[in-house]
């Protein structure tokens, strides 16, 4: 199924993005050690804030190491995220993450019901060894509530945005030719008035 993003949508998307980048950098600048693995997890779905019911939706999960060594045995699941209707599997495993490497894993998801669905943070675990004892776990971060509508008004909302970003076409094309053309008739209608004026006298 095709779903279409909005400008609000994908403004959120790069909001989102920046967000991780800085995130990224913060935990480079300030890991106290790095001589081992370490990993990030960013959540993230396309469309990212709205969709219209039994529509899909497109979960990433990507992981980042930012530690001097691999990472090994890595399990994602995301099966705590309830709510929705999945037919892909949503435990994932991954051998290997290099060092300053990143990989994503993906599934698609649906709501049949239009509700305010909350969001779940998925869980990565890793080892520093090859099926090492050392077990290490982080969490991804949790996305806001997705807003699952009825065809009807998604198609209005959508339409909406659709609108807006024709009026400021419109209006960004109208202005450079609109405003000289009015100054235009102004100076030409009191060219007019004087020159009636200058025969009245």
């Amino acid at each position: 199924v095709t779903t279409r993003e909005s400008s609000a949508s994908r403004c959120y998307t790069m909001y989102t993005s920046l967000g991780v980048v800085v995130a990224l950098f913060l935990s480079v600048v300030f890991c106290d050690e790095r001589t081992n693995a370490h990993l990030l997890a960013m959540k993230t779905f396309d469309p990212p804030q709205f969709v219209a019911a039994g529509r899909n939706i497109t979960v990433n999960i990507a992981i980042f190491n930012i530690g001097a060594q691999a990472a090994y045995d890595i399990e994602v699941d995301d099966s705590m995220w309830t709510g929705i209707e999945t037919h892909d599997t949503r435990k994932f495993t991954v051998e290997k993450i290099a060092a300053d490497s990143n990989v994503t894993v993906s599934y698609t998801a649906s709501s049949p019901e239009p509700t305010s669905l909350p969001t779940t943070s998925a869980k990565v675990q890793y080892r520093l060894e090859p099926k090492g004892e050392d077990v290490k776990t982080v969490w991804s971060n949790q996305n806001k509530p997705m807003l699952v509508l009825t065809a009807s008004e998604y198609e209005k909302k959508n339409a909406k945005h659709y609108k807006e970003w024709v009026t400021f076409i419109v209006l960004s094309a109208a202005i450079p030719i609109g405003l000289p053309w009015a100054v235009y008739r102004h100076a030409h209608t009191q060219l007019v008035e004087m020159h009636v004026a200058s025969k009245a006298r």
